[in-house]
């Protein structure tokens, strides 16, 4: 399976939350290891922020 190294989140509003599902399944699955940069706008740049500080 190939390896992503670049996690981008668009913005969303308050469907942001979503990603805090699929956040979980990526680390449970551990694809997140793999993860070198995170980005994203709107909703989506405060997700990556908290997911870019977890990463370290």
């Amino acid at each position: 399976m190939a390896h992503y190294r670049n996690l981008v989140f668009k913005g969303g509003g308050v469907r942001g939350i979503a990603y805090l599902g699929a956040l979980q399944y990526l680390y449970e699955h551990n694809y997140m290891q793999h993860v070198e940069r995170v980005a994203g706008t709107s909703a989506g740049a405060i997700t990556a922020l908290a997911t870019a500080l977890n990463l370290g």
